[in-house]
């Protein structure tokens, strides 16, 4: 099927490239999570609110897997993409408060 080519520059979509690395990286951690039972937005939200005993004990029993996703996913995509991700993250978080 070929695209028309009204929809060729679609092909470089920011939205779809934001959603597809969104979904990869959120595997990757997923599968580095697994044993410690949580879900990365688990750990994630434990990580950054004020959390019961039960909680802190869940998410410290997930940090060394949660390191180990990190350190795997910065081999992986090198010290530049993952500076860029971070870049990338502060931006649209200025730009959805209207800083931008």
């Amino acid at each position: 099927m070929q695209m028309h080519a009204d929809f060729t520059e679609c092909l470089a979509c920011s939205c779809f490239a934001a959603r597809r690395t969104a979904r990869t990286i959120t595997q990757h951690y997923e599968r580095h999570l697994k044993p410690s039972r949580l879900r990365v937005s688990q750990f994630t939200m434990l990580t950054l609110l004020a959390i019961t005993p039960k909680g802190a004990t869940a998410a410290a029993r997930a940090l060394p897997h949660w390191r180990q996703a990190q350190r795997s996913l910065a081999r992986s995509l090198g010290a530049g993409a993952v500076r860029a991700l971070a870049t990338a993250s502060n931006a649209t978080a200025e730009m959805s408060h209207g800083r931008r």
